[in-house]
């Protein structure tokens, strides 16, 4: 995965820390389920616009080796191997389902069961659920709610999105 990440990170391939439409890497398997990583850099959104998102299979998609990805371990890894090598402004580990919960606007972080915002963004850490495992990364801020990541109560992605000062 880092490999990838670098490469695609490199002059061969076209990567410019400059503004402009940008591109995409998006990683999926290529038996047509959801499950993915993609990654956007330079995109329109001026303000995040370097991210990525983690999309998880749905349970009706998983086999015995994807099922590893739902661990809290494996997933907490993974997700800290993008944020160090692909340094994004901002990443989520995350189903549809909690991307239905929000309705956010441009430049809102979206919350997930692991979020990464950087350093710029604040928020109060007294609103946030009790399921909340609050990381600080030499780069920015790394939330987990809980150990499921299938399995995130919709009172806590609001909770969240409350504690980044967002409407909810």
């Amino acid at each position: 995965m880092v490999r990838i990440f670098e490469h695609s990170r490199s002059k061969e391939m076209g990567y410019s820390d400059t503004p402009g439409p940008g591109y995409d890497v998006d990683l999926s398997p290529e038996d047509g389920t959801a499950r993915r990583v993609g990654a956007w850099v330079g995109g329109l959104e001026t303000s995040a616009p370097n991210s990525v998102r983690v999309s998880l299979p749905t349970e009706t998609q998983l086999t015995d080796s994807t099922r590893r990805l739902l661990g809290p371990d494996i997933g907490d890894a993974i997700m800290k191997v993008i944020v160090k090598h692909w340094e994004p402004e901002r990443a989520r580990w995350s189903i549809g389902d909690y991307i239905d919960l929000q309705n956010r606007s441009k430049g809102e972080v979206e919350v997930g069961w692991e979020t990464y915002f950087h350093s710029g963004i604040t928020f109060d850490h007294s609103a946030l659920p009790q399921s909340a495992v609050v990381e600080e990364l030499s780069t920015g801020t790394l939330i987990r709610l809980g150990d499921k990541p299938m399995q995130v109560d919709a009172v806590d992605i609001v909770a969240v999105r409350a504690a980044l000062g967002y409407p909810v």
